[in-house]
């Protein structure tokens, strides 16, 4: 029983996890995915437990990438007790979620495939992915035509993005199922039995009269039935690649709606590993197969390359002047002063975002700065934009020389097995391979999430599970291997109603984001209207659920700061909330910039000018280009008649922003004080244009 729950739940993740999103939440399709990638992993792991307990014959089976995998888990671990935000590396920066829960979701992915599929069911997981990826492309087709049935605040049609929430994850996705397709296209049909089988029966209708005369009484409905049976299997035999070669095509269309250069690099690479690797006499034999599947695909390859809307070699040739749809990196609502690095190009805004990833990586080089907390580095974005340098940055040189250690094992192995396969075995398996790759290759230029990483590490254990990896340990005797781990009944049932009590209080927590975000969503609509006074009810709400989202807290500081400003007679009590706030923020992210300016301002309005001036200079120490800091610390100098650390003050905003809008009016009326009328006008001239 156990087993068949597991296999059914390993099904759901990969047929639900891609297609699942709650418009109700403001992170509308990472949280609702992660969320419900956490109520299929926890009752997976409960049944494992129950198993376990219930009989020796459940054994922990072992694998060629264990000892990496096991490393890699360490470090992430590690790296999040040490983060810069341990809050942060546990649950996963907002949007993002690619904290140690995540992660070890993944992990637990792995080991429940390779623990309880058999080849038979790493082909009913491929065909699921494939059936879901049919669906998104068919949407993403839908949306390109401008018939999606729903309305998004951001939509491009030569941009889909289907139920992904962004065109670089649903291109991901689909060329890692593109391969998966390729595979069952090219699979040989089973034989099967039918005229032999035929034959028995129709021996057995000549035995006796009875028989021929109930042969005789069959109605056509029921003769009917027989029939079908006996030819359904030469039926599938005939649609089978037909059907796959249709998923071939739309998983294609959908893929160059997507417009997205790093995946195009990926699908190549993936082809040309599956070119050299794949079983070539076995591909020979289908040449037939393959000829059609060219003569369909180039011309829709020739027309979509040909097509400057949708031609990807365009792409690439305007790599540098051609903005691409950027991915939103930053929470509406909280002001940041943060020099944007332009990753709109995929050129020199790609040098100089790992430029900058680089000069973090100096300064924490051995274990990093902590799980999903590159935004806390002020650098303006929240992730490289490369495999190598998030793992280096996130987790210090030693993750990334565990994780090179555990890439370059998975190509071993791939490379080993892969030539001592033959047949179809090999060209799955070389298409597991090719998937794996592609996404690797896709990544060094783009990051991935929680659809994508869940489908990379099942095929993982896929490739181990068809390459005949999995090696389980030998139980000795029939007898041992029915015998409960506990014979004593009581106490077996006992813990494993526990544990089955445990597995409904763990699926609960794991939803309490979830629930959180939805009375977030609610108040940011007030937000975004600028109706504060109504949104704080519902951001109260959201953050007395889910206490430990500090995108949350930044979005409520900032419009108690704001309250604090224009509401004098309550004044106090906005007051008092926003020393909360930050004081409750500074704990879950110890240099958080913002906190120590909402602090500087409400130090301000009360009077403590020294205090303000401490907070002021704490932002600026971490964060040098926030540039109201300099400018509010101006005004403070101005106030106290520090005239010469004013001026200074001011200079440095309108270096940064020449546009900002008030750091000139504060400079001239700082020198129109001081008798010096013709720095004023020097001043209006330098940064007034």
């Amino acid at each position: 029983m156990c087993d068949k729950i597991i296999r059914f739940l390993l099904l759901c993740v990969i047929l639900c996890i891609p297609v699942w999103f709650d418009l109700r939440l403001y992170a509308t399709f990472d949280l609702a995915k992660l969320t419900l990638l956490y109520l299929l992993v926890i009752p997976m792991l409960g049944c494992w437990a129950i198993k376990w307990l219930s009989s020796r014959q459940c054994r922990f089976v072992r694998t060629p990438l264990d000892i990496p995998i096991l490393a890699f888990w360490g470090i992430n671990i590690l790296c999040t007790i040490i983060s810069l935000s341990p809050c942060i590396s546990l649950f996963g920066f907002y949007k993002r979620y690619e904290g140690l829960f995540a992660v070890t979701s993944y992990i637990c992915l792995y080991y429940l495939v390779v623990n309880f599929a058999d080849r038979a069911f790493v082909q009913k997981m491929i065909k699921s992915a494939i059936f879901v990826a049919v669906f998104e492309s068919i949407y993403g087709i839908f949306q390109h035509f401008g018939h999606d049935p729903f309305s998004w605040s951001f939509s491009d049609p030569y941009r889909v993005f289907a139920t992904f929430g962004s065109a670089p994850f649903l291109s991901t996705y689909l060329i890692m199922v593109f391969f998966f397709a390729i595979a069952m296209y090219f699979k040989k049909a089973a034989p099967h039995l039918s005229i032999k089988s035929s034959n028995k029966v129709t021996a057995a209708q000549k035995h006796g009269k009875k028989q021929r005369k109930a042969a005789a009484s069959l109605t056509p409905a029921q003769g009917f039935i027989p029939a079908f049976v006996r030819i359904y299997p030469q039926i599938l035999q005939t649609v089978r690649p037909w059907y796959y070669g249709a998923a071939i095509i739309l998983i294609i269309i959908g893929f160059f709606y997507t417009s997205t250069r790093a995946t195009t690099l990926g699908i190549g690479f993936g082809l040309v590993l599956f070119g050299i690797m794949a079983d070539r006499h076995r591909l020979m034999e289908e040449k037939g197969r393959l000829r059609i599947l060219l003569a369909c695909l180039i011309p829709f390859i020739a027309y979509f390359m040909l097509n400057p809307n949708t031609s990807v070699i365009a792409r690439f040739l305007l790599i540098i002047d051609e903005p691409q749809t950027q991915v939103e990196t930053s929470i509406p609502g909280i002001t940041d002063n943060a020099p944007k690095i332009d990753i709109n190009k995929a050129g020199s805004g790609r040098i100089g975002l790992w430029r900058s990833t680089i000069g973090v990586i100096k300064e924490h080089p051995i274990l990093g700065i902590g799980l999903d907390t590159l935004q806390l580095a002020n650098i303006g974005t929240d992730k490289a934009h490369n495999d190598f340098l998030d793992v280096a940055v996130t987790r210090g040189l030693i993750g990334l020389a565990i994780y090179l250690w555990f890439l370059v094992t998975v190509a071993l192995v791939f490379l080993k097995t892969c030539r001592r396969l033959t047949g179809d075995s090999r060209i799955l398996f070389a298409c597991l391979g090719a998937c794996e790759l592609g996404y690797l290759i896709q990544n060094q230029f783009n990051f991935g999430l929680i659809c994508i990483m869940s489908l990379f590490w099942s095929s993982m254990g896929m490739m181990m599970v068809v390459g005949g990896l999995v090696v389980r340990p030998e139980i000795s005797g029939e007898a041992e291997e029915n015998t409960p781990r506990i014979p004593f009944a009581p106490i077996r049932w006992l813990l494993c109603s526990a544990l089955f009590v445990g597995i409904i209080a763990v699926m609960f927590l794991a939803t309490i984001p979830y629930r959180s975000d939805i009375w977030y969503r609610k108040g940011f609509d007030f937000v975004e209207k600028q109706r504060y006074i109504e949104a704080i009810p519902y951001l109260e709400k959201a953050v007395e659920i889910f206490p430990y989202e500090t995108c949350y807290w930044k979005v409520l500081n900032s419009i108690y700061v704001e309250r604090a400003n224009t509401d004098v007679q309550n004044r106090q009590m906005w007051i008092k909330k926003v020393f909360h706030g930050s004081q409750l923020l500074l704990r879950f992210i110890h240099k958080d910039e913002g906190s120590y300016f909402n602090l500087g301002m409400v130090y301000s309005l009360i009077g403590e000018e020294k205090k303000a001036e401490e907070a002021y200079k704490k932002t600026i120490i971490l964060s040098k280009w926030h540039l109201n800091a300099y400018n509010n610390l101006g005004t403070l100098y101005a106030n106290q008649k520090r005239w010469d650390e004013a001026i200074e003050m001011f200079q440095k905003t309108l270096d940064c922003d020449r546009n900002h809008p008030s750091a000139l009016a504060n400079l001239k009326r700082v020198y129109a004080i001081k008798g010096e009328q013709e720095k004023a006008f020097e001043a209006d001239e330098k940064y007034g244009k």
